[in-house]
């Protein structure tokens, strides 16, 4: 979904600052989809805001992202806990 979006902007240097910032976020993605229901959870999520994209509701699609960072950053936090990491 991420690279749809990125290609879809037709913007070299938005596609160029994303694979640079995805790189180097790849651990705490992969860290905050390790539970079968967060993964669920954000497929849900997903779906959502491709609903909301389709319908143009930026307003709708902005309020949608943000949850989806904020439950993404809690679980990263909380995978980070349980390895005995101090989150910064």
């Amino acid at each position: 979904m991420h690279q749809a979006l990125i290609r879809g902007a037709r913007n070299d240097i938005l596609e160029s600052h994303h694979k640079l910032l995805a790189a180097r976020a790849r651990r705490a993605r992969f860290m905050a989809n390790l539970s079968d229901e967060r993964w669920a959870q954000a497929i849900d999520e997903h779906e959502a805001m491709m609903k909301l994209l389709k319908d143009r509701d930026a307003d709708g699609l902005g309020k949608s992202m943000k949850h989806h960072m904020m439950n993404k950053l809690s679980a990263l936090v909380k995978a980070l806990e349980a390895e005995g990491e101090t989150p910064r």
